[in-house]
Protein backbone atom coordinates (compact mmCIF):
# COMPACT_ATOMS: atom_id res chain seq x y z
CA UNK A 1 0.00 0.00 0.00
CA UNK A 2 1.49 3.32 -0.99
CA UNK A 3 1.76 6.12 1.55
CA UNK A 4 0.00 9.12 2.07
CA UNK A 5 2.38 11.90 2.14
CA UNK A 6 2.43 14.17 4.75
CA UNK A 7 1.76 17.48 4.01
CA UNK A 8 3.82 20.26 5.56
CA UNK A 9 2.29 23.22 7.53
CA UNK A 10 3.72 26.73 7.95
CA UNK A 11 4.44 26.29 11.79
CA UNK A 12 4.59 29.30 13.93
CA UNK A 13 2.97 30.79 17.35
CA UNK A 14 1.11 34.37 17.21
CA UNK A 15 1.09 37.18 19.25
CA UNK A 16 -2.68 37.98 19.41
CA UNK A 17 -3.02 40.73 21.96
CA UNK A 18 0.50 42.46 21.70
CA UNK A 19 -0.65 43.12 18.21
CA UNK A 20 -4.16 44.65 19.26
CA UNK A 21 -2.83 46.69 22.22
CA UNK A 22 -0.22 47.56 19.10
CA UNK A 23 -0.27 51.60 17.92
CA UNK A 24 2.19 50.31 15.37
CA UNK A 25 2.18 48.94 12.28
CA UNK A 26 3.44 44.53 12.43
CA UNK A 27 5.69 42.68 9.71
CA UNK A 28 5.48 39.33 9.56
CA UNK A 29 8.36 37.81 8.55
CA UNK A 30 8.68 34.45 6.91
CA UNK A 31 11.89 32.56 7.09
CA UNK A 32 13.19 30.21 4.45
CA UNK A 33 12.67 27.43 7.12
CA UNK A 34 9.13 27.94 7.50
CA UNK A 35 8.84 30.37 10.42
CA UNK A 36 6.81 33.29 11.08
CA UNK A 37 8.49 35.85 13.03
CA UNK A 38 6.42 39.06 14.29
CA UNK A 39 7.81 42.42 14.78
CA UNK A 40 6.57 45.69 15.83
CA UNK A 41 7.54 48.77 13.35
CA UNK A 42 7.90 52.16 14.99
CA UNK A 43 9.69 53.84 11.60
CA UNK A 44 7.11 55.09 9.05
CA UNK A 45 8.78 54.69 5.68
CA UNK A 46 12.07 52.00 5.87
CA UNK A 47 12.95 50.19 9.30
CA UNK A 48 16.04 48.14 10.71
CA UNK A 49 16.23 44.32 12.18
CA UNK A 50 19.43 43.44 13.71
CA UNK A 51 20.83 40.86 15.17
CA UNK A 52 19.33 38.20 14.04
CA UNK A 53 20.65 35.14 12.63
CA UNK A 54 18.11 34.69 9.64
CA UNK A 55 16.67 38.39 9.37
CA UNK A 56 18.05 41.18 9.07
CA UNK A 57 18.45 44.28 6.62
CA UNK A 58 16.35 47.33 5.95
CA UNK A 59 13.04 46.58 4.63
CA UNK A 60 10.52 48.70 3.16
CA UNK A 61 6.81 49.57 4.12
CA UNK A 62 4.34 49.95 0.94
CA UNK A 63 0.36 50.63 1.90
CA UNK A 64 -0.66 48.58 -1.03
CA UNK A 65 0.16 45.31 -0.04
CA UNK A 66 -0.94 46.35 3.72
CA UNK A 67 -3.50 43.80 5.58
CA UNK A 68 -5.26 44.52 9.02
CA UNK A 69 -5.65 42.77 12.22
CA UNK A 70 -8.34 45.03 14.09
CA UNK A 71 -6.60 48.11 13.54
CA UNK A 72 -3.52 47.24 13.31
CA UNK A 73 -1.72 47.68 9.65
CA UNK A 74 0.07 44.41 9.02
CA UNK A 75 2.67 43.61 6.50
CA UNK A 76 4.07 40.25 4.88
CA UNK A 77 7.81 39.74 4.12
CA UNK A 78 9.28 36.94 2.23
CA UNK A 79 13.01 37.17 3.89
CA UNK A 80 15.79 37.94 2.48
CA UNK A 81 13.40 40.04 0.10
CA UNK A 82 13.12 43.67 1.71
CA UNK A 83 9.57 44.96 0.25
CA UNK A 84 6.28 43.65 1.08
CA UNK A 85 4.79 40.61 -0.42
CA UNK A 86 1.00 39.39 -1.27
CA UNK A 87 0.40 35.68 -0.42
CA UNK A 88 -2.67 35.27 -2.44
CA UNK A 89 -0.63 37.09 -5.69
CA UNK A 90 2.22 35.11 -4.95
CA UNK A 91 -0.15 32.16 -5.54
CA UNK A 92 -0.98 33.32 -8.36
CA UNK A 93 2.02 34.11 -9.81
CA UNK A 94 3.14 30.53 -9.10
CA UNK A 95 0.03 29.33 -11.26
CA UNK A 96 0.71 31.61 -14.24
CA UNK A 97 4.46 29.90 -13.81
CA UNK A 98 2.41 26.32 -14.03
CA UNK A 99 0.24 26.87 -16.80
CA UNK A 100 3.07 28.17 -18.83
CA UNK A 101 5.32 25.04 -17.95
CA UNK A 102 7.96 27.24 -16.58
CA UNK A 103 10.90 25.92 -14.68
CA UNK A 104 11.39 29.49 -13.77
CA UNK A 105 10.06 32.98 -13.94
CA UNK A 106 12.38 35.25 -15.94
CA UNK A 107 12.27 39.21 -16.67
CA UNK A 108 11.29 38.28 -20.35
CA UNK A 109 7.93 35.56 -19.45
CA UNK A 110 6.85 39.17 -17.44
CA UNK A 111 7.38 41.42 -20.04
CA UNK A 112 6.05 38.44 -23.11
CA UNK A 113 3.33 37.80 -20.36
CA UNK A 114 1.92 41.62 -19.91
CA UNK A 115 2.38 42.27 -24.18
CA UNK A 116 0.43 38.94 -25.05
CA UNK A 117 -2.59 40.28 -22.01
CA UNK A 118 -2.27 43.96 -24.15
CA UNK A 119 -2.41 42.30 -27.75
CA UNK A 120 -5.20 39.65 -27.02
CA UNK A 121 -7.57 43.10 -25.83
CA UNK A 122 -7.24 44.12 -29.70
CA UNK A 123 -6.67 40.76 -31.35
CA UNK A 124 -7.67 37.17 -31.55
CA UNK A 125 -5.43 34.91 -29.19
CA UNK A 126 -3.91 32.96 -32.21
CA UNK A 127 -3.33 36.66 -34.14
CA UNK A 128 -1.89 37.86 -30.55
CA UNK A 129 0.21 35.35 -30.13
CA UNK A 130 1.41 35.14 -33.62
CA UNK A 131 2.22 39.13 -33.70
CA UNK A 132 3.97 38.61 -29.71
CA UNK A 133 6.21 36.12 -31.32
CA UNK A 134 7.31 38.21 -34.40
CA UNK A 135 8.20 41.23 -32.06
CA UNK A 136 10.22 39.12 -29.35
CA UNK A 137 12.48 38.30 -32.78
CA UNK A 138 12.71 41.58 -33.76
CA UNK A 139 13.80 42.68 -30.72
CA UNK A 140 15.66 39.15 -30.40
CA UNK A 141 17.90 40.04 -33.55
CA UNK A 142 18.24 44.06 -32.53
CA UNK A 143 19.87 42.50 -29.24
CA UNK A 144 21.95 39.92 -30.91
CA UNK A 145 23.76 42.28 -33.66
CA UNK A 146 24.05 44.90 -30.44
CA UNK A 147 25.53 41.90 -28.57
CA UNK A 148 28.08 40.84 -31.09
CA UNK A 149 29.04 44.49 -31.82
CA UNK A 150 30.04 45.12 -27.78
CA UNK A 151 31.82 41.91 -27.50
CA UNK A 152 33.89 42.57 -30.60
CA UNK A 153 34.65 46.14 -29.60
CA UNK A 154 36.01 44.92 -26.30
CA UNK A 155 37.76 41.87 -28.14
CA UNK A 156 39.70 44.44 -30.67
CA UNK A 157 40.82 46.64 -27.12
CA UNK A 158 42.03 43.62 -25.52
CA UNK A 159 44.10 42.73 -28.57
CA UNK A 160 45.36 45.98 -28.56
CA UNK A 161 46.80 46.22 -25.15
CA UNK A 162 48.18 42.65 -24.82
CA UNK A 163 50.08 44.26 -28.15
CA UNK A 164 51.06 47.19 -26.67
CA UNK A 165 52.29 45.44 -23.50
CA UNK A 166 53.63 42.52 -25.04
CA UNK A 167 51.53 40.36 -22.23
CA UNK A 168 48.68 38.15 -21.55
CA UNK A 169 45.99 40.55 -20.06
CA UNK A 170 43.29 38.95 -18.15
CA UNK A 171 39.50 40.98 -17.96
CA UNK A 172 37.36 39.34 -15.32
CA UNK A 173 34.21 38.34 -16.34
CA UNK A 174 32.39 40.74 -14.28
CA UNK A 175 34.18 43.37 -15.66
CA UNK A 176 33.42 42.62 -19.49
CA UNK A 177 29.55 41.54 -18.28
CA UNK A 178 29.19 44.83 -16.56
CA UNK A 179 30.90 47.03 -19.91
CA UNK A 180 27.92 44.62 -22.47
CA UNK A 181 24.88 45.63 -20.15
CA UNK A 182 25.45 49.06 -19.10
CA UNK A 183 25.80 49.78 -23.20
CA UNK A 184 22.79 47.56 -23.76
CA UNK A 185 20.61 49.45 -20.79
CA UNK A 186 21.94 52.86 -22.85
CA UNK A 187 20.42 51.18 -25.73
CA UNK A 188 17.29 50.61 -24.05
CA UNK A 189 17.74 46.91 -24.68
CA UNK A 190 17.17 46.22 -20.78
CA UNK A 191 15.50 48.23 -18.30
CA UNK A 192 17.25 49.42 -14.49
CA UNK A 193 16.12 46.20 -12.86
CA UNK A 194 17.30 43.81 -15.43
CA UNK A 195 20.52 45.62 -15.17
CA UNK A 196 20.80 45.51 -11.23
CA UNK A 197 19.14 41.64 -11.65
CA UNK A 198 22.17 40.65 -14.19
CA UNK A 199 24.82 42.62 -12.62
CA UNK A 200 24.36 41.02 -9.40
CA UNK A 201 24.72 37.42 -11.14
CA UNK A 202 27.63 38.50 -13.34
CA UNK A 203 29.73 40.26 -10.13
CA UNK A 204 28.53 37.45 -7.79
CA UNK A 205 29.58 34.64 -9.89
CA UNK A 206 26.50 32.97 -10.40
CA UNK A 207 26.87 33.03 -14.22
CA UNK A 208 29.91 33.71 -16.26
CA UNK A 209 30.05 35.90 -19.36
CA UNK A 210 29.50 33.28 -21.69
CA UNK A 211 26.23 32.50 -20.27
CA UNK A 212 25.11 35.94 -19.91
CA UNK A 213 25.70 36.70 -23.68
CA UNK A 214 23.82 33.15 -24.24
CA UNK A 215 20.82 34.53 -21.76
CA UNK A 216 20.65 37.86 -23.61
CA UNK A 217 20.59 36.19 -27.13
CA UNK A 218 17.97 34.09 -26.18
CA UNK A 219 15.38 36.21 -24.71
CA UNK A 220 13.59 36.61 -27.51
CA UNK A 221 12.50 33.14 -27.51
CA UNK A 222 8.33 33.51 -26.47
CA UNK A 223 8.30 30.84 -23.85
CA UNK A 224 4.87 32.03 -22.16
CA UNK A 225 1.17 30.89 -23.87
CA UNK A 226 -1.08 32.59 -21.22
CA UNK A 227 -1.40 36.64 -20.79
CA UNK A 228 -0.35 38.09 -16.82
CA UNK A 229 -2.77 39.98 -15.16
CA UNK A 230 -2.37 43.37 -14.79
CA UNK A 231 -2.13 43.36 -10.88
CA UNK A 232 0.20 40.51 -10.89
CA UNK A 233 2.75 42.65 -13.11
CA UNK A 234 2.57 45.46 -11.15
CA UNK A 235 3.08 43.13 -7.56
CA UNK A 236 6.38 42.12 -9.83
CA UNK A 237 7.78 45.52 -10.30
CA UNK A 238 6.88 46.54 -6.77
CA UNK A 239 8.64 43.35 -5.59
CA UNK A 240 12.23 44.67 -7.04
CA UNK A 241 11.76 48.08 -6.81
CA UNK A 242 14.68 49.05 -4.70
CA UNK A 243 16.25 52.47 -5.30
CA UNK A 244 20.14 52.40 -4.28
CA UNK A 245 19.65 56.16 -4.04
CA UNK A 246 16.86 56.10 -1.67
CA UNK A 247 18.44 53.69 0.49
CA UNK A 248 21.65 55.23 0.25
CA UNK A 249 20.07 58.83 1.64
CA UNK A 250 18.20 56.52 4.33
CA UNK A 251 21.18 55.31 5.86
CA UNK A 252 23.33 58.82 5.58
CA UNK A 253 20.23 60.53 7.38
CA UNK A 254 20.13 57.72 10.20
CA UNK A 255 23.83 58.60 10.87
CA UNK A 256 22.87 61.89 11.26
CA UNK A 257 19.63 61.08 13.34
CA UNK A 258 19.81 61.76 16.83
CA UNK A 259 17.08 59.17 17.77
CA UNK A 260 19.34 56.84 16.00
CA UNK A 261 18.44 52.99 15.95
CA UNK A 262 16.08 52.68 18.74
CA UNK A 263 13.16 54.21 16.34
CA UNK A 264 14.31 52.84 13.40
CA UNK A 265 14.70 48.86 14.85
CA UNK A 266 11.62 47.10 14.40
CA UNK A 267 11.33 44.96 18.13
CA UNK A 268 9.91 41.14 17.99
CA UNK A 269 6.97 40.89 19.54
CA UNK A 270 6.61 38.83 22.74
CA UNK A 271 3.37 37.79 24.05
CA UNK A 272 2.76 34.26 22.22
CA UNK A 273 -0.23 32.54 22.08
CA UNK A 274 -0.78 29.52 19.59
CA UNK A 275 -2.97 30.91 16.53
CA UNK A 276 -2.51 29.17 13.28
CA UNK A 277 -5.34 30.59 11.73
CA UNK A 278 -4.39 34.27 12.17
CA UNK A 279 -2.87 34.97 8.97
CA UNK A 280 -5.99 32.78 6.87
CA UNK A 281 -8.26 35.50 9.09
CA UNK A 282 -6.00 38.27 8.35
CA UNK A 283 -6.37 37.63 4.54
CA UNK A 284 -10.06 37.18 4.52
CA UNK A 285 -12.65 35.28 6.43
CA UNK A 286 -13.94 33.93 3.09
CA UNK A 287 -10.95 31.41 3.30
CA UNK A 288 -11.11 31.57 7.37
CA UNK A 289 -14.06 29.81 8.06
CA UNK A 290 -13.40 26.42 6.22
CA UNK A 291 -9.74 26.71 7.22
CA UNK A 292 -11.35 27.05 10.99
CA UNK A 293 -13.18 23.99 10.22
CA UNK A 294 -10.68 21.32 8.58
CA UNK A 295 -7.66 22.52 10.96
CA UNK A 296 -9.50 22.36 14.08
CA UNK A 297 -8.15 19.23 15.40
CA UNK A 298 -4.89 20.32 14.44
CA UNK A 299 -5.40 23.55 16.25
CA UNK A 300 -6.75 22.41 19.79
CA UNK A 301 -3.65 19.95 19.51
CA UNK A 302 -0.85 23.45 19.00
CA UNK A 303 -3.07 25.23 22.01
CA UNK A 304 -1.84 22.20 24.06
CA UNK A 305 1.67 21.95 22.84
CA UNK A 306 2.76 25.64 22.22
CA UNK A 307 3.13 24.80 18.21
CA UNK A 308 0.54 25.91 15.32
CA UNK A 309 0.54 24.65 11.74
CA UNK A 310 -2.34 25.61 9.06
CA UNK A 311 -2.96 25.60 4.98
CA UNK A 312 -5.07 27.65 3.51
CA UNK A 313 -7.12 26.50 1.02
CA UNK A 314 -6.77 27.95 -2.78
CA UNK A 315 -3.06 29.35 -1.71
CA UNK A 316 0.14 26.37 -1.92
CA UNK A 317 1.93 27.18 0.91
CA UNK A 318 4.96 25.27 -0.27
CA UNK A 319 5.64 28.74 -1.93
CA UNK A 320 7.49 29.77 1.40
CA UNK A 321 9.82 26.47 1.71
CA UNK A 322 13.30 27.33 1.44
CA UNK A 323 13.01 26.06 -2.48
CA UNK A 324 9.58 27.65 -2.51
CA UNK A 325 8.22 30.20 -5.05
CA UNK A 326 8.60 33.30 -3.46
CA UNK A 327 12.48 32.69 -2.75
CA UNK A 328 13.27 31.00 -6.72
CA UNK A 329 11.48 34.30 -7.64
CA UNK A 330 13.13 36.81 -5.90
CA UNK A 331 16.61 34.66 -6.49
CA UNK A 332 15.58 35.02 -10.61
CA UNK A 333 14.61 38.58 -10.54
CA UNK A 334 16.90 39.90 -7.66
CA UNK A 335 19.87 37.78 -7.86
CA UNK A 336 19.25 36.99 -4.13
CA UNK A 337 19.46 33.39 -2.89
Amino acid sequence: MMQQKEKKFISFSFPDMEIHKSKDPIALMITPSGQIRPYIIHAKDRYFIINERKIRGIFTLNNKYRFSWGRTPVYIYAVPETNPIDPIIIDQLNRYKKINKLTEITHKDIEHGSRLRILMKQKRPGEAMTQLQQEAEIEGNRMSETVDIVKQQMDQQLHDLKTLHQKDIDVPDSQKGYVLLEHLMQQGLISKLELADLTNKITGGTTTFDNLVDELKHRHLVSVSEPLDENIEDFVQDLGAQNARDMAGFVEGLRNSKKGLKDLTAVPAKAWMPAGYILAIMIGSVIAIPVLLSQWPAIQKAMNSGDGGFSIPGVNMEMFSPGGFIFQLASSLLGVG
